[in-house]
């Protein structure tokens, strides 16, 4: 009964984008070897077809209006891609999508994927994420009467860490607090285990937890603690205490991807 429900209210709303989006301008890409086929191209349908199939769940024909398939011609993996959406006044979403530490899901020399609202699709697999949902409706809230879009690649990072692009929405640093963020609280969790209870680093990291949301133009740093902060919660009261410490220095220790410009 509820997936009925959500898929009809899916219709609905692939109606309704229909009725109102009005245009969708890719913009070119600016970075060498890195080449957008938008929906207006006739090799669009064909692409999309090679990546991800024609059996479609309903959230990708929503999103499918104003995505992109993304050609990479270098001869570099890529490891993470910033897809902006704009109107003329506004952001509509700003897609800062990273593989760092995934080498399978590099994009790789050759490879074309699809970059739409909900995600990167790179095969038919990964159309998982529009099982439950919740991500596509999330990330696709911001269309529904969106007008003209405009959609641009902002910035890229290839396998060698090395970012590329005009980086007018943040995604560096974004990216580099992702990387460095859980690393410096697992540092922090470490050095209080030498001098606090664990009732009180677990206090500490609830206080962190208990900030939930910050607001879109806070610090990346503080925003990417959050989320570090729930998996360690998670290990602690799933585990225990030593699981705790063995997670934190397995952050620690883990490879650092060498993120630069």
């Amino acid at each position: 009964m509820a997936r009925a429900l959500l898929v009809a209210l899916l219709v609905a709303l692939l109606f309704a984008l229909g009725a109102t989006a009005q245009q969708v301008t890719v913009v070119p890409s600016s970075i060498q070897g890195v080449e957008l086929v938008g929906p207006e191209s006739p090799n669009f349908e064909a692409l999309v077809t090679q990546i991800v199939g024609t059996d479609r769940p309903v959230g990708l024909a929503v999103a499918l209006p104003y995505a992109v398939v993304i050609r990479n011609r270098t001869s570099q993996a890529i490891a993470a891609i910033d897809t902006v959406w704009t109107t003329t006044d506004q952001i509509l979403l700003n897609a800062a999508d990273a593989m760092f530490n995934k080498a399978i899901l590099y994009v790789k020399p050759g490879q074309a994927v699809v970059a739409s609202p909900p995600g990167i699709l790179q095969n038919q697999r990964q159309l998982q994420i529009f099982a439950n949902g919740t991500t596509e409706g999330h990330r696709l809230e911001n269309f529904r009467n969106p007008g003209n879009v405009t959609v641009a690649i902002d910035g890229v990072v290839f396998e060698s860490g090395q970012f590329v692009g005009a980086d007018r929405y943040g995604a560096f640093e974004q990216w580099e607090a992702q990387i460095q963020a859980p690393r410096d609280l697992a540092t922090a969790v470490l050095q209080k285990q030498g001098s606090q209870r664990i009732g009180e680093i677990v206090s500490w990291l609830e206080g962190l937890v208990a900030v939930r949301r910050l607001p879109v133009d806070a610090d990346p740093h503080a925003r990417e603690t959050i989320p570090a902060a729930y998996v360690l919660l998670a290990v602690y009261r799933g585990e225990g205490e030593a699981a705790l410490y063995s997670r934190a220095k397995s952050m620690v220790d883990a490879p650092v991807f060498p993120l630069h410009r």
